[in-house]
């Protein structure tokens, strides 16, 4: 026989889900392979202790008949030999939903620590374990040959001799186990560690403290096993195809508009700017005063002679910029040639160079 550590190494074990976690006896132990194949097929295990009733089911792979283990003669042990029988698909989710109609009402919850453990498939073996103190666990396995056992798993620091304690004797239905297995531990085995027999709930030894500050209880958790029993895919079978989306065709991009090209810059330097065009120079007011007038003139000269000796040099790259120098320097000479001063034949000379 499997025990609750011992199991085999190629054993999947499936995690149970407790309603009533908190009460000393749970009120639903659910398992389920979740949409995976073990054992065979698909696993679904109900038990209700307080009931004394279980229901272990095995789907097996390709088949559309299910292997239904139930209760028998009070036990509630899982997988029992003799209990054995063959179902539809349709009846077997039937017993699936009628054995999952618990009670709302939360039962006794007179020892301290929350139920937890697991479902191990090739044995048939539901292993369930209550932590009563920091250093006392109490373990509940099932053998489908001889029953319920109690295995306490002691704390090495609080032990002379720490490990595990088996507790004498075989049990038919988990509630019995529990109801010979906690006294067993609490009188016994905690009593070794500690003088204090601390396993029991404040709020059953202390009714004053209990009604002043509440007793909170645990909440029920979500369903396991899915709503839609029926329809359900197995896990072996495939995928069903998805349904193509309507192509629905796109309408065409209207086309774009083309842009209408930038204008260039006036001025600027480099080969990419453009120089203004001389109209659009402003003209400086004609001196007429002499000095003004000669010192004009004597600008005017050095900036030609200036632009003179750089258009070898920058006429490939600033050609605009010296066009717009050359620009300013024409119309420095017309404003000399308009200039009151300017009279006679030296002026028709002067327009005439200039144009």
């Amino acid at each position: 026989m499997a025990d609750g550590t011992n199991g085999a190494a190629n054993n999947v074990r499936l995690k149970v889900t407790v309603t009533g976690a908190d009460e000393d006896v749970p009120r639903l132990v659910e398992a389920y392979s979740a949409k995976k194949v073990v054992c065979g097929g698909e696993v679904v295990l109900i038990a209700s202790p307080v009931a004394a009733e279980t229901a272990l089911m095995i789907f097996p792979q390709g088949s559309e008949q299910a292997q239904v283990w139930t209760e028998m003669s009070g036990s509630d042990v899982p997988g029992l030999s003799g209990s054995v029988q063959t179902m539809s698909r349709a009846d077997a989710i039937r017993l699936i939903k009628a054995r999952r109609k618990v009670s709302n009402k939360a039962g006794p919850s007179a020892y301290k620590g929350d139920w937890s453990g697991e479902f191990v498939c090739e044995d048939k073996q539901l292993i369930l374990r209550k932590k009563l103190t920091a250093y006392l666990t109490l373990e509940f396995y099932s053998s489908p040959t001889q029953g319920w056992q109690v295995r306490a798993i002691k704390k090495q620091a609080y032990y002379q001799q720490g490990g595990t304690e088996d507790m004498r004797g075989v049990f038919g239905s988990l509630a019995e186990a529990v109801a010979a297995g906690v006294p067993w531990a609490t009188t016994g085995v905690v009593a070794s560690a500690c003088s204090v027999k601390d396993a029991q709930r404040r709020g059953i030894l202390d009714t004053d403290w209990a009604a002043q500050r509440g007793v909170t209880r645990r909440a029920d958790p979500k369903a396991v096993l899915p709503e839609d029993l029926e329809s359900r895919r197995l896990p072996w079978e495939p995928k069903p195809p998805k349904e193509p989306k309507a192509q629905v065709p796109k309408p065409p991009k209207p086309p774009k508009e083309p842009k209408e090209p930038k204008p260039p810059k006036a001025g600027g330097r480099g080969r990419k700017g453009v120089p203004p065009a001389l109209s659009d120079i402003p003209s400086p007011q004609p001196p007429s005063c002499p000095t003004s007038t000669a010192n004009i003139a004597q600008a005017v000269s050095a900036e030609a002679s200036a632009l003179s000796a750089e258009v070898n040099s920058l006429w490939g790259e600033d050609s605009p910029a010296i066009l717009e120098r050359a620009g300013k320097l024409i119309k420095r000479a017309m404003s000399l040639v308009e200039s009151p001063l300017c009279t006679g034949k030296l002026r028709e000379e002067a327009e005439q160079a200039v144009r």
